[in-house]
């Protein structure tokens, strides 16, 4: 796993965080052969993880969780987040409700003769 696809899934673990956006007019991205890692710009120097937050959720504590999350990773590079979104989640689908099977039918069993 590269770098930048840990940081992703670590960032993507933390509570409030919805999705992994990619930036404005400068897209915040890693270029790696043959794809990219949106929502994610590491260089030597420092980390820049942009991200879409739930509504609702505290900009200060969902940062700091994602800077704790990053922490390992980081090293002494600082990491700056970009809260570049806030949508209301998604709800779950709703499961279809099933109806309830019929009701045991009377069997004749051994014994009982007709």
């Amino acid at each position: 796993m590269d770098e930048a696809d840990a940081i992703a899934a670590a960032v993507l673990r933390c509570p409030g965080v919805l999705d992994l956006h990619p930036g404005g007019w400068r897209q915040v991205a890693t270029y790696l052969p043959g794809r990219r890692v949106t929502g994610v710009r590491t260089d030597s120097g420092r980390i820049l993880v942009s991200v879409v937050l739930a509504q609702g959720s505290p900009v200060p504590v969902v940062v700091a969780a994602i800077r704790g999350a990053l922490a390992p990773l980081a090293g002494d590079r600082p990491v700056d987040v970009l809260v570049a979104d806030v949508q209301t989640p998604t709800p779950p689908p709703l499961v279809p409700q099933l109806p309830p099977p019929p009701p045991p039918q009377d069997q004749v069993g051994p014994g009982i003769g007709f």
